[in-house]
């Protein structure tokens, strides 16, 4: 294993270490603004109101470790300043709703975790604000996209891939003008029609008409 290396001023990361869970209930500097611990060797379980004080973080990066995060369902902190939520492969199992207040909020990964049933409509809030990237895929997710996209939103990356959703495709999808990727690959959506433009160097534009739409059934 490589020397482990710690950043810490306002931003905390941690590359190559493998500190236990007591070490991680030691941040308590109220100035941080990004907790990086992405790709360490850490395990075991972590509640994660370990960070509820920390009221200036603008990014969470706790992805890609061996670590069980659990967040309390009725948990009623906020993180009023937070841009940056990456939580893939925290085996999480509950969220709560504790995100609704972020309303800077661009950058929001859930992916391969254990969450399941319905994506929960509170994120609708976030999508209608000023989330660029929404990532839910390998989850147990299930019934319909709760999103309804406004006009010109700047959404520029949808990933719902390995999921259980079996509702249509929102017709507002096509308000999203920046979007880049999208991605509803292994569900039970009824209405897609399969398109794979990966692997290439387009340019140029593309023209469709409101008479004769593309995707009628979008």
């Amino acid at each position: 294993m490589d020397q482990c290396r710690v950043e810490f001023s306002v931003h905390l990361r941690y590359r190559n270490c493998n500190f236990l869970q007591d070490q991680i209930n030691r941040f308590h500097q109220k100035s941080l603004t990004i907790v990086d611990l992405a790709h360490n060797y850490l395990s075991g379980f972590v509640e994660f109101d370990v960070f509820s004080k920390l009221q200036s973080l603008e990014s969470i990066i706790l992805s890609n470790n061996n670590l069980s995060l659990r967040i309390n369902v009725d948990a009623n902190f906020t993180f009023p300043k937070l841009k940056y939520f990456i939580l893939s492969s925290c085996n999480l199992s509950e969220f709560s709703s504790f995100l609704r207040h972020s309303n800077d909020l661009q950058v929001l990964d859930l992916s391969v975790n254990n969450l399941s049933g319905k994506i929960p409509n509170y994120l609708q809030m976030l999508v209608s604000k000023s989330l660029s990237v929404l990532s839910l895929h390998a989850n147990n997710f299930d019934g319909d996209i709760p999103f309804s996209f406004p006009e010109g939103y700047g959404l520029q990356s949808l990933n719902l891939y390995g999921n259980k959703m079996e509702a249509l495709l929102p017709r507002s999808l096509m308000n999203c003008i920046l979007l880049e990727v999208l991605n509803f690959g292994d569900n039970k959506i009824a209405n897609p029609r399969v398109l794979v433009l990966r692997s290439n160097k387009f340019h140029g534009f593309v023209v469709s008409t409101k008479e004769h739409p593309s995707f009628p059934k979008l």
